[in-house]
């Protein structure tokens, strides 16, 4: 009797009771739990008639507090929220005060017609102190194609305003990745910042943050086709792989790319620059 009881359940109820058990505790979720039971337990102690009707009442009651209900969950700035990346201490020294410039926003619910418009109006004035915006859709249950396009028109609008959007939370092959390129929307690959979740998308953004510090202390490596004071030739500099290298007659500094050459790795140069991998110039130590 269970079994056939189980049964006659529908699949969308099925879902919520899965993910339920999986662990979800999204606010929507819970929601739409309340009301499936609500109205089972009105269908038992009233008859089904009754309870059709307080179902269609308390589902227009919800749309209607979703409707009203901003998606932002909370707003956070790079500083307060960094990445769990681990840096050298010239890079955290320059991102003490770099971070400000990302600022982190976390979502919660549907991303549908209802509240597309008023996430832009939430979203877009952080352009004016922020470089890069992180919406992080975790918490995201459905996008549908209103919800896609306000996300990609924002998107333009922050690259006009001189910010970046990165979408957290998204992959080509996920859920939500499937939804907006079903919608039409980010059809070039160029125009898809998106990252598995917001840690990814913060290190991506430091790592832009970083860039122009790092390009300075390359033009001091490279500046001249001379040898510099430090014994470095630039026109033997080479590029490993993920590893950037400058040689003198003697040793080989060798620095990540995505790291300062202040932090770099001083190894012996017992091959050119170009056959070291990644892993032999990280166990040399600094």
């Amino acid at each position: 009797m269970l079994t056939v009881a189980w049964g006659l359940v529908d699949t969308w109820t099925r879902s919520l009771v899965r993910r339920i058990a999986a662990g979800e505790r999204d606010r929507a979720l819970l929601w739409s739990a309340a009301v499936v039971v609500l109205v089972a337990a009105i269908t038992v102690f009233f008859g089904f008639v009754v309870a059709v009707v307080a179902g269609v009442f308390l589902s227009m009651a919800l749309f209607i507090a979703s409707m009203n209900r901003s998606l932002v969950r909370s707003v956070h700035s790079g500083a307060a929220r960094p990445s769990r990346r681990i840096y050298g201490p010239e890079e955290a020294r320059v991102l003490s005060d770099a971070r400000r410039a990302i600022t982190v926003v976390e979502l919660e619910g549907a991303l549908f017609f209802g509240s597309a418009e008023r996430l832009g109006a939430e979203v877009e004035p952080l352009a004016a102190t922020a470089r890069f915006i992180v919406l992080d859709l975790q918490r995201v249950t459905t996008i549908d194609a209103t919800g896609a396009i306000a996300l990609e028109q924002l998107s333009k609008r922050l690259d006009a305003a001189r910010a970046s959007l990165l979408l957290a939370g998204i992959t080509p092959q996920g859920r939500h990745g499937v939804e907006l390129v079903a919608a039409g929307t980010f059809v070039s690959p160029a125009s898809r910042r998106w990252f598995v979740d917001a840690d990814r998308a913060l290190e991506w953004a430091e790592d832009r943050l970083l860039g122009a510090e790092r390009r300075a202390l390359l033009g001091g490596f490279r500046s001249s086709g001379s040898t510099s004071s430090r014994g470095w030739t630039p026109t033997n500099s080479g590029l490993c792989g993920a590893w950037s290298c400058e040689r003198s007659s003697t040793r080989t500094k060798c620095f990540s790319a995505r790291a300062s050459p202040a932090i770099g790795s001083t190894c012996s140069p017992a091959a050119p620059c170009r056959s070291w991998s990644a892993a032999a110039i990280g166990s040399a130590g600094s």
